[in-house]
């Protein structure tokens, strides 16, 4: 294991494949972002990745709530200034006391996915909205952006579109999705694509007004139209399967938004 360096600049290897495997659009963004805080946000697409498997792996909510409990209490000793031996756990903590996070921030995504995995069987999108809302959060603190009623407001339409595009490209809309999307089942996805589009465009208006510090924090959102479009062939072949989005292709998206300085 690569030890972390004390500019922040490189995370642990066990922390950057959790990142990559589990949570790759923020696993790239962080690796764009300035180098004393790379290491940071990438430990926070770890940390979200292992929220999320929480849900991917667990069919029992009982079994899901502690493993959310460990993290809710890993959150508390991280406060204090504790370690884990979770080395997930303990770059989070690094980041939490380089940063001044405070464990009320963090723990938004683990009630937000508590909330979720309640609903296992169908899914809530108001609840993954608001963890990934919370994860965009983090990231703008990480990097040096305060926390305001114009960030919260961008954190809110990216993390609303986000996770649209995110549930969509996990297989079929699932009923309880279907019925908040306000539409008959077979009309769901589409006006799910709907909303995830209008809050991207409303996203999209609120992070260029915060400045191009922010826009590391809002990368992953590049992927939100490659996934509706692949959600979109999926329903017009009815094979069931999406159209595989290459790493490749991933990269070029990510990193061009990057250099051209907008999502």
């Amino acid at each position: 294991m690569t030890a972390t360096r004390s500019d922040g600049s490189r995370a642990p290897d066990t922390v950057r494949e959790a990142a990559r495997a589990g949570e790759p659009d923020r696993y790239l963004a962080g690796l764009l972002a300035p180098r004393p805080v790379r290491a940071d946000l990438v430990a926070i697409a770890a940390f979200s990745a292992e929220l999320l498997r929480v849900r991917e792996i667990v069919r029992d909510a009982m079994i899901g709530e502690i493993r959310l409990q460990w993290w809710r209490d890993a959150l508390h000793a991280l406060a204090r200034g504790e370690q884990t031996a979770n080395p997930v756990a303990d770059a989070l903590g690094a980041a939490m006391h380089r940063h001044n996070l405070s464990s009320a921030v963090l723990g938004l995504p683990i009630e937000a996915r508590s909330r979720e995995l309640q609903e296992v069987a169908g899914g809530d999108l108001r609840a993954a909205a608001d963890a990934e809302a919370a994860l965009f959060e983090a990231a703008l603190l990480i990097l040096g952006l305060p926390a305001t009623p114009a960030s919260d407001a961008a954190c809110a339409d990216a993390g609303a579109a986000y996770a649209i595009a995110r549930r969509l490209g996990e297989g079929p809309v699932r009923q309880s999705d279907a019925a908040r999307g306000a539409a008959p089942a077979g009309d769901a996805p589409r006006e799910l694509r709907a909303r995830a589009r209008e809050a991207l465009v409303a996203a999209r208006r609120r992070v260029d007004g915060l400045g191009p510090r922010a826009l590391v924090a809002f990368l992953p959102l590049v992927m939100v139209e490659p996934y509706l479009h692949a959600q979109e062939r999926r329903d017009a072949d009815q094979s069931g399967h999406f159209a595989h989005i290459t790493p490749l292709r991933r990269i070029w998206r990510i990193w061009r938004a990057k250099r051209r300085g907008r999502i």
